[in-house]
C-alpha cells in the first residue's frame, strides 16, 4: 500500500516555512507554492505534522512535493554556481554496483528550471557556458520520466539524474545536506575494459593472518576478491600481483601439488615452508574486521581479463 504523501513545506511571506516553524491551523498564513491557495497547518497528535489545502482544489500533495523538491534543487545548484564552489553528488551505479561520487557542476555553469528542450522539459537543466545541456535532473514522486525523454537524453549525451522524493526527509537531504544523494544517474565513472568497454570490477588483494598447520606460527596469507562471492587464489595471480603481495609481507613460493600434478605459486609459511592449499585458505583466516584490503588492479567479468596497476592502494 502506497504511503500517503504529506506536504512539509509552505510559503510564508515569500519565504519557505517548515511545518515545525509555524502555529497550528490557519494562523500561520501560509500558501501552497504551486496553486498559491491557503494551507492549514495540521499538527495533531495522531498523524505526521503537515500542511493541507484549506479549500477544495485540484492541486494534489504529490504535485506540491514535486514542485518543492525541484525548486530546492534549483536553488541549491544556483547557490553553488554563484559562489563557484563544487557540489558533490553520489549515486549507486546500476552497472558496476559501486557508489560513485563526483562534482555535479564539473561542466555546468548555468542552471534552468523547467527549460523546454523541444522533446522534453526536465525539472532542472544544467548547461555549459556555450548553452550546451550536460545534465537533466528529474524529480520522481509518483511518475518516472517518459521513455521518449530517456531516449532523447541518451541520444544527445545528456546525463540523466533522478531524485526519488516521497517525504519530508528526502526534501531535507536536498535542502540542507552538504552533498546530494541521487537515486540514480545513467552514467558509470568506473574504469572500462579496453576490449569490451564494460565497467571493470576492482581487484582487492585481501591479506589476512593465519596459523601454520605444522609449526603453528602465525603467517600472512592472501587472495584476491573481485566480487562478494568471486575470489581468485594465488595460483591465478599475475606477476605484478605476486610482487605486490610479497612487498606487503606475504611469503609466496612456487609449490608442487600432487592433487593437481602441477606447480603454482602458493601462500607459504616463512618458518617451516609448509604451504597452504587454496581449498584450506578460507578455513584458516582470522576475523574479517582484521583483514587488510588493497586495490591491485581491475578485472573484466565479461571477457575475464585483468588490468593491473603497478602499486597497491589501501582500501579503507
Amino acid at each position: 500500500m502506497q504511503r500517503e504523501i504529506k506536504i512539509p513545506y509552505a510559503l510564508k511571506c515569500g519565504e519557505w516555512a517548515h511545518i515545525s516553524q509555524v502555529e497550528s491551523g490557519l494562523k500561520a498564513n501560509c500558501i501552497c507554492p504551486c496553486c498559491k491557495s491557503s494551507l492549514v497547518a495540521r499538527k495533531g497528535n495522531k498523524v505526521t505534522h503537515h500542511f493541507a489545502h484549506y479549500d477544495t482544489t485540484n492541486c494534489k500533495p504529490e504535485t506540491a512535493l514535486h514542485f518543492i523538491a525541484k525548486t530546492f534543487l534549483f536553488e541549491k545548484i544556483l547557490k553553488h554556481l554563484d559562489s563557484r564552489t563544487p557540489l558533490p553528488v553520489a549515486w549507486p551505479c546500476g552497472k558496476c554496483g559501486k557508489l560513485h561520487e563526483a562534482n555535479l557542476l564539473r561542466k555546468a555553469t548555468q542552471v534552468r528550471l523547467e527549460h523546454d528542450l523541444g522533446y522534453c522539459k526536465p525539472d532542472v537543466l544544467l548547461l555549459t557556458e556555450a548553452n550546451i545541456p550536460v545534465a537533466a535532473i528529474e524529480v520522481v514522486v509518483t511518475h518516472k520520466p517518459e521513455e521518449s525523454a530517456l531516449a532523447y537524453y541518451l541520444e544527445e549525451g545528456i546525463a540523466l539524474i533522478e531524485f526519488e522524493v516521497h517525504d519530508g526527509e528526502a526534501l531535507e537531504m536536498i535542502r540542507v545536506g552538504e552533498a546530494l544523494l541521487a537515486t540514480r544517474i545513467n552514467q558509470c565513472i568506473s574504469p572500462k575494459c579496453k576490449d569490451c568497454h564494460m565497467p571493470l570490477r576492482e581487484n582487492h588483494l585481501i591479506i589476512d593472518t593465519a596459523r601454520c598447520r605444522r609449526c603453528e606460527r602465525q603467517l600472512k596469507v592472501c587472495f584476491i576478491q573481485i566480487a562478494e562471492n568471486y575470489t581468485l587464489g594465488t595460483n591465478k595471480f599475475t606477476d605484478d600481483q605476486i610482487r605486490i603481495a610479497r612487498e606487503l609481507g606475504v611469503c609466496l613460493e612456487r609449490q608442487y601439488s600432487q592433487t593437481l600434478d602441477e606447480e603454482y605459486i602458493a601462500n607459504t609459511c616463512p618458518t617451516c615452508r609448509t604451504w597452504v592449499g587454496e581449498h584450506f585458505l578460507h578455513f584458516m583466516t582470522s576475523d574479517y574486521a582484521l583483514r587488510k584490503q588493497y586495490r591491485v588492479g581491475y578485472h573484466c567479468i565479461v571477457c575475464s581479463r585483468d588490468w593491473p596497476c603497478k602499486t597497491a592502494q589501501v582500501i579503507v
